[in-house]
C-alpha cells in the first residue's frame, strides 16, 4: 500500500519521495515510509523540512500476547520523529479509496513554493475513480 500512496503523490505532480527515509535519533534509526526533504530557504526561517507519509495496515498492530505493545511502540516512534521536526501524517486503506482527496491533502502540506509548481504527470495510469486531481489540488490551495 505504500506503493499506492507514493503513486498518488507522484501522479499528482509531487516531487518523487525518498522511500524508507532514515532518521537517526540517538542510537536508533527510524525509517519513514515516504519522505520529502525540502529546503525552502530564502529567508523563511526554516533551513530544511521533512514531510513524511506513513501507511498503516491493521496487521502492524496485531500482537496476541500484548495488544497494546505495538501501538505504544509506534506512538513512541512517532513522538520521536515529530520531536526532531518530521511532519508526519498517517494513512490507512480508507484514504486510498479517494485518490483525488488524498492528493489534495498531501500537497497541502508542502510549502507554497513547491505547490505552485505541481502539475499532474501525463501518461501515468489514472483510474476512473481518481476524480480530477487538478481540481482537487487547486481547491486545496
Amino acid at each position: 500500500m505504500e506503493t499506492s500512496l507514493r503513486w498518488v503523490g507522484v501522479a499528482g505532480g509531487l516531487p518523487p519521495p525518498t522511500c524508507q527515509y532514515p532518521v537517526t535519533i540517538g542510537n536508533t534509526t527510524f525509517f519513514v515510509d515516504l519522505a520529502w526533504k525540502l529546503n525552502p530557504g530564502m529567508g523563511s526561517g526554516e533551513d530544511q523540512i521533512v514531510i513524511g507519509e506513513e501507511y498503516d495496515g491493521r496487521e502492524k498492530y496485531a500482537d496476541d500476547n500484548d495488544p497494546l505493545a505495538p501501538l505504544m511502540a509506534e506512538k513512541a516512534r512517532e513522538d520521536a520523529l515529530r520531536a526532531v521536526g518530521v511532519r508526519l501524517r498517517r494513512r490507512v486503506a480508507e484514504d486510498l479509496r479517494d485518490p483525488g482527496l488524498l492528493f489534495a491533502d498531501m500537497q497541502r502540506r508542502f510549502p507554497e513554493s513547491v505547490r505552485r509548481r505541481i502539475r499532474p504527470v501525463p501518461g501515468l495510469y489514472v483510474p476512473r475513480d481518481f476524480g480530477d486531481m487538478t481540481t482537487a489540488a487547486d481547491q486545496a490551495r
